[in-house]
């Protein structure tokens, strides 16, 4: 059965700390089975009041998201403790999963990707031991030149350690259809984001092909994100791949709303409900 997750980002970066219990309630309110949390936002001092709280409410923790800076080897042992410590805080939680983004630099060679998932590799196998599962979550950098930085990551890891949880508004922004990519790495998915994006003034290249897709600016295009279904990505395709999924993970992810962001969450629900046939 398909489950929907909510991405908490949607509420605001700035509110989600001070917020924490009203944002959970709404999310609860809209229908959603779990919730979707960046660590920086919450305070270890308070996991039992998260926990307290998410039980009240009937909602489960998706994942704890984290990012890996291993773009820099000195940085490596310190990161990976963050990363740990976020494993150490999902168990608590009830979760399964930690979800983490790699970092991008200008200067990324095929030689920080091998590096990079080297680092996953070990991480993935020390969560394991703790009963948690590491999922990488994508940006568009990644996804250019046909995937190529995601290949090295995938040929250089064991399924047994890490796998995918591809953000597919980033994978479509890269250059790359998220239903074909879904199934060309569909062994390695474990679970999924939905992401749309209102760029009205890319539709034609996108539409011909011509798009330099690495001329895009990450930060900018996550201020067009938009409400699932009111953007450019037609997800009933992804939806026939992963519709017979047992305790699957779908996740709502909008960096930013220009809406009511209650009213975005809730968007959000029903669109993917729609495309899962409202199987949740």
């Amino acid at each position: 059965m398909i489950k929907i997750g909510c991405q908490i980002n949607v509420y605001g970066y700035d509110k989600i700390s001070s917020n924490f219990e009203q944002i959970a309630e709404n999310i609860a309110a809209n229908g959603y089975a779990g919730i979707e949390c960046g660590i920086r936002f919450l305070d270890q001092a308070k996991k039992g009041f998260y926990k307290d709280l998410l039980h009240r409410l009937g909602l489960a923790v998706t994942a704890l998201h984290i990012g890996g800076n291993f773009l820099e080897p000195d940085k490596a042992a310190e990161e990976s403790n963050k990363i740990l410590n976020a494993a150490e805080l999902a168990r608590f939680l009830g979760a399964r999963y930690v979800f983490i983004s790699g970092g991008y630099s200008p200067q990324n060679t095929t030689m920080t990707y091998y590096n990079q998932a080297s680092n996953y590799n070990q991480l993935g196998a020390a969560c394991k031991q703790l009963g948690i599962s590491l999922l990488y979550h994508n940006h568009n950098w990644e996804i250019w030149d046909d995937c190529s930085g995601l290949e090295i990551l995938l040929n250089n890891t064991s399924p047994e350690n890490i796998n995918l949880v591809p953000d597919l508004g980033w994978v479509r922004m890269g250059g790359f259809d998220p239903a074909a990519f879904c199934l060309k790495y569909n062994s390695r998915i474990s679970a999924l984001h939905f992401k749309d994006f209102h760029v009205p003034e890319l539709q034609a290249g996108i539409s011909a092909g011509s798009l330099d897709y690495k001329s895009l600016k990450t930060s900018e295009l996550a201020r067009q994100a938009t409400e699932l279904g009111t953007g450019l990505i037609d997800y009933a395709p992804v939806g026939s791949i992963f519709a017979d999924r047992e305790n699957f993970w779908v996740v709502a992810e909008q960096d930013y709303s220009l809406r009511n962001p209650a009213e975005s969450s809730l968007m959000n629900y029903q669109y993917i409900a729609s495309v899962f046939g409202n199987r949740s």
